[in-house]
């Protein structure tokens, strides 16, 4: 039997294995992710000169997982040794056993062609359930057989070509760290123009531009392509080279370019000083103009906070450095950050950072708790954090919890509730007193992967009067199905409830669907109960391409195409907003090729997403 990652996932990371961690990352629907215009899709992928290594960033302290540097800003999360020898394609940072997976996903039985994999990979949007984006991650970055040849590739099949797609799209997903972290695997001679431009993408995310802009005069030396010299007009500006910046936008403009990335030439003349007009959107973005964008002072467009892409939420959340610090308002910044932070785009340490100054920017400190709890806003969020943090007493602090946990659900944000507060309720203790919190307490613990820790509230939970509802909870999160669900404890289940008639059989109808999908041995009787109410399939359902795709993949036992035709059914959706049959296909599909731990918690965050 393969080894399964449990049910305690990594929220924001189960990274490695031959590659040491030394920080994890913690992880509206999702926008479109835009092309970058600096890792070109059709580039040749012939070597580059080697650069020059970047100056070396003061590690940070690598206490528990997830350190953040100074102002939530990634340090290295890698300490990289050699794994099992492997194509650079097949390259990576955790080898298969403990991520849980074969080490030959994509070559199992009939092999993957290498174009079809590349394609399935570029397709895939970044996920807003944590365990979505934690399978979705490790396959990205395993250290595996990589896709057969046969097919071709976007790029006409050369070696590399895989790696440059897997890293094309940790960059769109956000994963900076990882990013480097591949590229640096890969001999400096070896490099190609792909991953040297993704590594400076990162570095500039990451407000690193320092070390970025060395890597770039390096590569001028050695190829004047556009992408360069674009990005050395923000080295210039960044060294107070303002006339050569602004001479150097002028070539560009005479090229032609400026009809091709508006937004760089729109910000470069900004920052040169010149009178531009109000931007009015953020069309096709490349992570060169959103990081000058950053720092350049002018407003964000409105509307685009509602659904960034994962690595455009993460440039807008984070800080920069020096001249390239960001000018963005504080609660902007943190509004942003939520958005990175569902799509497991930015860690929790610096969610929370971002929440303290949005805090100390703001006017809500001091609203009373009730208020609170019914403002669905983020500056809200940010105050029930900090006044959560506050509390002396674990009385205080369950209450504060308690009403942060119902105003993240008025804002459809369980699962980022979960991630946030997690830790925090594991310091709890489990005691009589604390019984009406129980619930609350177990379904955090349970949506944030701490599932050990969630069963003793489970207990409390269910010696309470109301116990019956998470009686069921518990029989999704742990039970081995030895014997099928009960009518009584169905019959118990609905009468614990509370709502309108509809919402109850609308929840009920989800119930059992994640049961079933988990193994649960449901009676058909049980189904039938809902034949006489209005319950219907009402979330997002996938294309026939997309479903029979992957009822093909998981009954054929293909790991990575399983894999990333289930992230091409969840689209990138909230797990709320996906139909009962697109979970049921999901979840199943999961199982069929073993990964049943990942199921289950895909099921269980399911559940409570949805008010279960």
């Amino acid at each position: 039997m393969m080894r399964q990652v449990g049910l305690g996932w990594a929220i924001r990371g189960s990274l490695v294995a031959g590659v040491m961690v030394i920080g994890v990352l913690a992880g509206g629907p999702a926008g479109a992710q835009q092309p970058l215009s600096l890792v070109p899709a059709d580039q040749g992928g012939a070597p580059l000169a080697a650069p020059v290594p970047a100056p070396a960033a003061t590690p940070a302290p690598t206490p528990p997982p997830s350190a953040p540097a100074p102002e939530g800003n990634r340090a290295s999360l890698f300490e990289v040794k050699d794994l099992r020898p492997l194509t650079i394609d097949g390259k990576g940072l955790i080898e298969p056993g403990l991520a849980g997976m074969p080490g030959d996903i994509w070559s199992d039985g009939t092999p993957t062609s290498r174009r079809f994999a590349e394609r399935l990979i570029a397709a895939q949007m970044a996920q807003q359930v944590p365990a979505l984006s934690d399978l979705q991650r490790r396959m990205l970055v395993l250290n595996s057989e990589p896709p057969a040849q046969g097919g071709g590739s976007a790029a006409g099949g050369k070696d590399g070509s895989f790696l440059e797609a897997r890293i094309r799209q940790l960059l769109l997903l956000g994963n900076t760290e990882e990013v480097r972290a591949l590229v640096d695997l890969v001999p400096a001679q070896s490099r190609s123009e792909v991953m040297i431009l993704s590594q400076v993408n990162s570095l500039l995310i990451n407000g690193d531009s320092e070390s970025a802009c060395a890597i770039v005069r390096q590569q001028l030396e050695q190829a004047a392509s556009t992408p360069w010299q674009k990005a050395m007009v923000y080295c210039e500006y960044l060294a107070g080279h303002g006339d050569g910046a602004a001479m150097q936008t002028g070539l560009l403009r005479d090229q032609g370019e400026a009809e091709n990335d508006p937004l760089f030439f729109w910000v470069a003349e900004s920052l040169s000083g010149l009178q531009v007009l109000p931007l009015e959107s953020l069309k096709d973005p490349t992570p060169l103009a959103a990081v000058m964008l950053r720092s350049s002072g002018k407003p964000l467009p409105t509307g685009v906070l509602v659904s960034p892409p994962a690595w455009l939420a993460r440039t807008l959340a984070l800080s920069g450095q020096g001249a390239a610090s960001s000018k963005i308002d504080p609660l902007m910044r943190a509004v942003a950050g939520e958005q990175a932070f569902q799509r497991a785009a930015l860690s929790r340490e610096a969610l929370t950072g971002l929440y303290d100054k949005a805090v100390q920017a703001g006017k809500l400190s001091a609203s009373p708790l009730e208020t609170l709890a019914a403002d669905p806003s983020a500056a809200a969020t940010a105050a029930l954090w900090v006044r959560a943090k506050a509390q002396g007493s674990v009385p205080d602090q369950a209450q504060v919890v308690a009403k942060a946990w119902e105003q993240a659900n008025s804002r459809a944000m369980p699962l980022l509730a979960a991630s946030l507060y997690g830790p925090m309720v594991q310091t709890m203790p489990v005691t009589p007193d604390l019984g009406w919190f129980a619930g609350t307490a177990a379904r955090i613990l349970l949506a944030s992967g701490a599932a050990e820790q969630a069963r003793p509230w489970l207990k409390l939970a269910q010696s309470q009067s109301n116990g019956a509802q998470t009686a069921l909870l518990d029989r999704l999160a742990f039970n081995g199905f030895s014997s099928g669900l009960s009518a009584d404890a169905l019959a118990a289940w609905r009468k614990a409830q509370a709502g309108k008639s509809e919402d109850i059989a609308r929840r009920e109808q989800r119930l059992l669907t994640l049961l079933q999908a988990v193994g649960d041995r449901l009676d058909p009787g049980l189904w039938a109960d809902l034949w006489a109410t209005s319950a219907r399939d009402a979330g997002q359902t996938p294309s026939a391409s997309r479903w029979q795709a992957l009822i093909r993949a998981a009954g054929q036992k293909h790991v990575g195409e399983t894999i990333g035709l289930v992230m091409l059914v969840a689209d990138g959706q909230p797990v709320a907003a996906l139909s009962d049959g697109a979970l049921s296909l999901m979840i199943d599909s999961l199982r069929q090729v073993g990964l049943t731990a990942d199921a289950r918690a895909l099921a269980v965050q399911a559940a409570i997403a949805s008010g279960l």
